[in-house]
């Protein structure tokens, strides 16, 4: 299973820095830890099984209708429920991206198909999904159309942004050819591009199927809060028959209430990433590192050395890349932090 080991793992190593996780660098907000505190008494209930103060609210900030919304025990079990309720023929998957795709696949008949991006271009999604597509139309046989498309919007591990036209194009080709386009947002808000989400596209797509989380924008991957948008009722239904009743814990949904009223904070965060980023990559470059550009929170760069056990030596933890499809040996991932942080990861780069 070391294909589908993920950051975070502070339990088999000492650490004393974490950038093998891209969580927003400013923390968990301190009014949601307030909340989490004060609801301390509710959990000697049952959580409401519909999250509809949740749904009402987070409604209201992305301006879709509450009916358009599911929540998860993050975004994984969303992953794993939207993939049960297309369940797929054939999915086309560009790499590198998020290995979990490919995990909650294993488990169907599927068949997966891998669209290598390129490294000169910093594994940006380019237009050959379209050109696919229209290669299968035009030319029966030689190339099977999907049943489902998957995409990571800014990628992950390198952070790109799709371009908006070709992700224009790609979500009308979807529609008209009746592919399901699913289409992970969970680092967007933190890129600053929100306003190019494709949840505004979702009420007239119905293929089209958007995933985001609380995880990443708010720092509290330990509560478990992932969000689903879709204008497809069959979808959702069907979605929703796949996760068990009490599935978003009351923790999840005070939590989850509290930050939709951090605005400001969510602003400082956005700006900090793109300050420090910047910062990092340039100090990264002068360590002969091979660094990619990222539009998001967290930096894919190569190197020669093993980064990973060295930095352990200094009790720090990156991201190893190695098991991303389309990645080997040598390619490493680090999360933007603050600059204090930001600059013990180079002093202990430096030193070895």
């Amino acid at each position: 299973m070391e294909r589908f080991m993920h950051g975070g793992d502070r339990y088999k190593n000492t650490v004393k820095l974490d950038f093998s996780i891209n969580i927003n660098p400013l923390g968990m907000p301190k009014q949601v830890k307030q909340a989490i505190y004060h609801g301390i008494a509710e959990m000697e209930y049952y959580p409401d099984p519909s999250c509809e103060r949740l749904k009402r609210k987070i409604a209201k900030k992305r301006k879709v209708s509450e009916w358009n919304i599911i929540l998860g025990n993050g975004a994984c079990e969303l992953i794993y429920a939207v993939i049960r309720a297309i369940a797929p023929s054939h999915v086309w998957i560009p790499i590198p991206s998020f290995t979990e795709y490919e995990r909650a696949l294993w488990n169907t008949n599927a068949k997966i198909t891998w669209f290598p991006l390129k490294k000169e271009q910093d594994f940006c999604i380019g237009n050959e999904l379209s050109q696919a597509i229209l290669e299968a139309v035009n030319q029966p046989g030689k190339k099977q159309i999907p049943d489902l498309i998957v995409l990571c919007n800014p990628n992950n591990p390198n952070g790109k942004l799709i371009p908006h036209s070709i992700q224009k194009e790609l979500m009308e080709l979807c529609k008209k050819y009746g592919i399901y386009l699913l289409i992970d947002e969970c680092f967007l808000e933190l890129s600053g591009k929100l306003d190019r989400s494709a949840v505004a596209n979702i009420s007239e797509n119905p293929y089209i199927f958007v995933l985001d989380a609380f995880t990443k924008t708010y720092a509290m991957p330990g509560i478990r809060l992932g969000v689903g948008y879709s204008s497809n009722r069959v979808l959702l239904e069907t979605m929703q028959l796949q996760l068990p009743q009490w599935n978003v814990s009351g923790m999840a949904q005070i939590a989850g209430l509290k930050a939709l009223e951090e605005e400001a904070y969510v602003k400082e965060a956005v700006a900090l990433i793109k300050m420090e980023r910047r910062w990092l990559m340039d100090e990264l470059k002068q360590l002969n590192c091979h660094v990619f550009s990222s539009d998001a929170n967290y930096v894919l760069f190569q190197s020669v050395k093993d980064w990973k056990q060295l930095l352990l030596n200094s009790q720090i933890l990156i991201r190893d890349c190695q098991n991303y499809r389309g990645l080997t040996k040598g390619f490493y991932r680090v999360a933007v932090q603050t600059r204090e942080k930001n600059q013990r990861l180079i002093e202990a780069m430096r030193k070895e």
